[in-house]
């Protein structure tokens, strides 16, 4: 989901103002307020008073001041061999499941229990499950707690009965986490207890059980009634004097949220009631909600009214939406929204009124407007929708000047306008032109923008493609093929080819790409190739060859000879295990760490949850100390979702970490909310990196599926202004 995006680098100062500094300059203004700190505390332990000056300040060379409350990470050393196997993915002979039944710490019992969660299923089976199952009955409500998440993230089928025979736990923390455990296997067995657990007394387990509805296909038979379980838990409750109470906010917000994600009509009522709620989160999914819906007057009514909400957020679902009803009364609202203060809302405006090809004068008027935004992502927005409503020769003439644009957004916006836009002898030619752009992020955009537009000329450019020696183009070329119906047998060998010969990062996601890829193809060249990567290195391109040849193929499942579908590492050398772990090669802090970004759009502070994923903590801090960070771009904000940066390649297609490796997952119950600090992956969960994201709103969806290491405690509005090509300025650790 979050990884392989595109991404690039764009400013949007002034013509005017100074030019944003480079790595360079930023290190060595960092020494130069050393010094200066330096001489300053000098000059001050030598003065009769030791006091500054009014008005001064000492520049600091460290991040935030830390006042966070004390937190225990333990290296006992049966913790230690834990970490260990955890990151090696490996059972160690045993030893793991021994000290989830065997040890009498139940710390260690717990801390068992969440590294056999992160074994992959079905890789790891019953081997694994059985002793989770038993666990449930541990004494300790730690240790159940841990065994229950462990079981939903492997969300292995055997578990269910055994998930169903604890479900009255007489911890509601235990109970809560039963329930995400088993929502994830979906029998209706389970659905009719999950639903049943939407009455829970405690808040958190009924808050749990309605966003699990959230995630269960609404084409199951029992879909209806699910939904009016979720419409139930809205009615108004007795208190002990038999006064009515409204529900709970947190109650409200999850509810919608679930309706909204399942497209319900069952909750147009409730998407109505509450889209004017003095809640913002509600106000949110509400609208979200009607925008998934068909349109009829009182839903184009409240979107139109949405229009004007003073949370940008809100705006652009219903800018969304009105994209989709078609109706004039939104056109007004629409062409308002065009000057909004938030480039966001002026995106999903300029977005919104392609829509609306009745008003053309409109329309035109409003896109040439953000033709001429400060903003790139704005005008790379305006050029599309202009490209619905120009002649195809004003629109080719349109998009030529903008591929001379100096903003690298400007000229993927024009790649993405021509390919979206123009008939394929028009767009081709252009297409081909800017896949050769220097900016990774204009080039994989055209390469994917292909995906339109296959022909053989088409096809012989990606085919070019997938033989560059950068990954990135390779994986965007494999995309574009990949797309529908595009491939052809003619593109199985160059398609192997590329997989057989990538090197270096992201080279397994261009494997497992094609392996799929080929999939769609079929016939015999395509399935040697898949065969041939049963012997990938990388586990996950060996699991999705194995399910390819099973799927697509007919062929059973069967392990190569050679290798094992086990992710097991092979150590860097004989003795050692060839990873780092807290509280051995990495240090054990007794606070959680601080971190300030300074981006160009201002400063965001967050904490670092050192002991809740304790190794992609370390790997950030090293490499924000490395200075990694420092110049890259945030390549990807979806609004009112995230916003994302730090690939060193400015496309989203960067992988790299401190030593080249990919970092396991470290998924959490702590639930995404506004300002969670996370990490992207692509399809693998044990592919972590450099990248980060922040989101702008909760997003349950991905809880428990990404890693979740900080939270934002200041820097809220920073947040909300970045966008695409916004830069990082520096990232600063507080121990």
């Amino acid at each position: 989901m979050l990884k392989s995006t595109k991404s690039f680098r764009f400013d949007i100062r002034e013509p005017s103002a100074p030019p944003e500094p480079t790595r360079s300059d930023l290190r060595r203004r960092r020494c130069t307020a050393a010094w200066s700190a330096l001489f300053l505390a000098i000059c001050s332990a030598c003065s009769a008073t030791g006091t500054m000056p009014d008005g001064v300040q000492q520049s600091r060379a460290v991040g935030p001041e830390n006042t966070n409350a004390p937190i225990q990470i333990s290296t006992a050393p049966a913790i230690l061999e834990i970490r260990e196997l955890e990151a090696l993915r490996s059972l160690g002979d045993g030893k793991l499941i021994s000290f989830l039944v065997a040890n009498e710490d139940p710390a260690i019992r717990a801390r068992a229990a969440r590294a056999l969660g992160r074994m992959p299923f079905p890789e790891f089976g019953s081997e694994v499950t059985g002793p989770l199952c038993t666990a449930l009955e541990d004494e300790a409500a730690e240790v159940r707690i841990e065994t229950a998440m462990a079981l939903g993230l492997r969300a292995d089928p055997e578990s269910a009965g055994v998930l169903l025979a604890y479900w009255r736990d007489q911890d509601p923390r235990v109970r809560k986490q039963i329930i995400c455990a088993a929502s994830k296997v979906r029998t209706p067995p389970i659905r009719t207890q999950v639903a049943r657990s939407m009455q829970d007394p405690d808040l958190d387990v009924r808050q749990a059980a309605i966003r699990c509805a959230a995630t269960w296909d609404t084409d199951d038979p029992d879909s209806d009634a699910i939904d009016r379980q979720l419409i139930a838990t809205l009615a108004p409750s007795r208190n002990d004097e038999g006064a009515a109470e409204a529900p709970d906010p947190e109650i409200v917000w999850s509810t919608l949220y679930a309706l909204q994600r399942r497209k319900s009509e069952t909750g147009r009522g409730a998407f109505l009631q509450y889209a004017t709620s003095p809640d913002v989160r509600a106000r949110i999914f509400a609208i979200r909600g009607l925008a998934n819906l068909k349109a009829n007057s009182y839903s184009t009514r409240a979107l139109v009214s949405a229009m004007a909400d003073d949370d940008w957020r809100v705006v652009c679902e219903a800018a969304l939406g009105l994209g989709e009803v078609k109706n004039p009364s939104a056109v007004g609202p629409l062409l308002s929204a065009v000057d909004h203060e938030s480039i966001h809302v002026r995106t999903r405006a300029l977005e919104a009124l392609r829509n609306y090809p009745d008003h053309t004068v409109e329309v035109l008027a409003a896109a040439w407007r953000g033709n001429s935004d400060l903003s790139g992502t704005v005008r790379g927005a305006a050029m599309w929708t202009l490209g619905e409503v120009l002649t195809p020769a004003e629109t080719v003439s349109l998009l030529e000047r903008a591929m001379q644009d100096r903003d690298p957004v400007v000229r993927a916006g024009a790649a993405t306008a021509a390919a979206e836009t123009l008939e394929s002898f028009r767009a081709i030619p252009m297409l081909e032109q800017l896949a050769h752009d220097k900016h990774r992020l204009v080039a994989t955009t055209a390469i994917d923008g292909f995906k339109h537009h296959i022909n053989p000329r088409a096809q012989g450019i990606l085919h070019e493609f997938l033989a560059s020696p950068d990954n990135g183009l390779r994986l965007a070329a494999i995309s574009a093929l990949s797309f529908e119906d595009n491939a052809s047998p003619a593109d199985a060998v160059p398609i192997a080819r590329a997989m057989a010969t990538a090197v270096g990062d992201i080279a397994p996601e261009v494997a497992f790409n094609g392996i799929r890829c080929l999939g769609q193809i079929g016939g015999d060249e395509a399935r040697r190739a898949v065969v041939k990567a049963l012997d990938y290195p990388n586990f996950f391109v060996r699991r999705v060859a194995q399910d390819v040849l099973t799927d697509k193929f007919g062929q059973p499942r069967a392990l190569s000879a050679s290798a094992s579908l086990r992710p097991i590492l092979e150590p860097a050398e004989p003795g050692t295990s060839g990873v780092e772990i807290v509280g051995r090669e990495l240090p054990v802090r007794t606070r959680n760490p601080m971190v300030d970004i300074h981006t160009s759009r201002g400063l965001m502070t967050f904490e670092l949850f050192a002991d809740e994923a304790p190794q992609h903590v370390e790997r950030f801090i090293r490499l924000a100390r490395e200075d990694h960070y420092d110049g890259l771009s945030f390549h990807r904000v979806v609004p009112n979702f995230v916003i994302q940066g730090g690939d060193y390649r400015g496309d989203g297609n960067g992988g790299m970490s401190p030593a080249g490796e990919s970092q396991g997952q470290e998924f959490t119950s702590r639930s995404y909310v506004r300002g969670s600090l996370g990490m992207p992956r692509n399809e693998n969960p044990d592919s972590g990196g450099a990248q980060i994201f922040v989101t702008h709103r909760d997003t349950p969806h991905l809880d428990e599926r990404y890693t979740l290491f900080g939270l934002m405690t200041a820097g809220g509005s920073v947040l909300d202004k970045i966008e695409v090509g916004d830069v990082i300025q520096d990232v600063l650790i507080t121990e």
